[in-house]
């Protein structure tokens, strides 16, 4: 027995030519172009379900922070200003949203980052284009949540889902008697509009009883304030702090990533137990104001831990920056 998926756009042209009953070569290219532009308003028309994706994976390079939200890249176009959240997989970290014109100052004309470390950040820096920072970065795969922009091809099928087409095909019909003004025109429009309301109440129905409603981006679970990095791990969320402007001796905190100073002076950042923080923690640090080889910044482990077998580590060139792992005794650079 074979399996309706719903209609074609071939199958709404053919049903729209005879509803209407002109089978001019004329209206059947007019048909063609309308049914274009009345599913670009239909779409337009309520924030659909169908148009989200959770999930979509990008493929990132270390050497690579920039890229197009394309199909080649993650199976859909998807416009930047409607990404909702992107995840780093593997660390199971989510990046924070900034404007371009603030990654541009972090990178503070250095090529900042390391291969080990994934991004921190992510701004839109065109229409489909999205910039990562910093601009060295661990390889891997981002997963990418947020609203597609459906492409349109008349050999194909709409986007719009079959329990759907019935509204959007009755909608055709209205725009079609319109443009022929046939007298048709003000009840068809009228019957059209109700059934798009309802399957547009439908849809919001359906968002409220699922487990997954639109999509849970981050900025819809948490209350972001400046500089917070979350990771999720299973069903629980914990918060890793990207702090900046720190002065004076500074107690690192277990959740803290990436610690931007200010070397307007002399600075001292104490580690936590490298037991306490456990193998594989990062920490990136930052001379933010360009004046560690003045005031240097000192890395000052716990107890008799080490950094690359040294007591303590100092930033002393203007804008460097270093990341270091712990193995749950000392810390590494990388």
């Amino acid at each position: 027995m074979a399996i309706f998926n719903g209609f074609t756009y071939a199958d709404i042209k053919n049903h729209i030519v005879t509803y209407i009953g002109n089978n001019s070569t004329e209206f059947a290219d007019y048909v063609e172009d309308l049914i274009l532009m009345a599913e670009h308003r239909y779409l337009k028309m309520h924030d659909w379900s169908f148009t989200y994706k959770t999930g979509l994976s990008l493929t990132v390079s270390s050497s690579q922070n920039e890229y197009e939200l394309k199909t080649s890249t993650i199976g859909y176009f998807m416009a930047a200003s409607d990404v909702e959240s992107i995840r780093a997989e593997v660390d199971n970290v989510y990046l924070i949203k900034l404007d371009l014109a603030q990654l541009r100052r972090l990178d503070a004309g250095m090529n900042y980052g390391s291969a080990l470390m994934p991004p921190i950040y992510w701004a839109t820096a065109g229409d489909n284009k999205i910039h990562f920072w910093p601009s060295v970065m661990k390889a891997g795969v981002l997963k990418i949540d947020g609203k597609i922009t459906p492409s349109i091809d008349l050999s194909g099928s709409p986007t719009i889902p079959m329990r759907y087409q019935e509204s959007f095909i009755e909608y055709i019909k209205a725009l079609a008697l319109d443009r022929e003004n046939d007298d048709r025109a003000s009840v068809k429009k009228a019957e059209a509009l109700a059934l798009v309301r309802q399957d547009i109440q439908d849809d919001m129905r359906g968002l409220g009883e699922s487990e997954n409603p639109r999509i849970k981006s981050l900025n819809e679970i948490y209350e972001m304030t400046s500089g917070q990095h979350p990771v999720i791990s299973g069903n629980a969320a914990t918060v890793l702090s990207a702090v900046h402007g720190l002065t004076g001796t500074v107690t690192v905190s277990e959740s803290d990533y990436y610690l931007g100073v200010n070397s307007a002076a002399a600075v001292t950042l104490n580690l936590p137990d490298a037991a306490s923080a456990g193998s594989g923690k990062i920490y990136v640090i930052k001379d933010e104001t360009g004046q560690a080889a003045t005031n240097a910044i000192t890395i000052d482990p716990f107890g008799a831990q080490l950094i690359d077998g040294q007591a303590t580590y100092q930033i002393n060139v203007n804008y460097e920056s270093v990341s270091i792992m712990c193995d749950g005794n000392n810390w590494s650079i990388i």
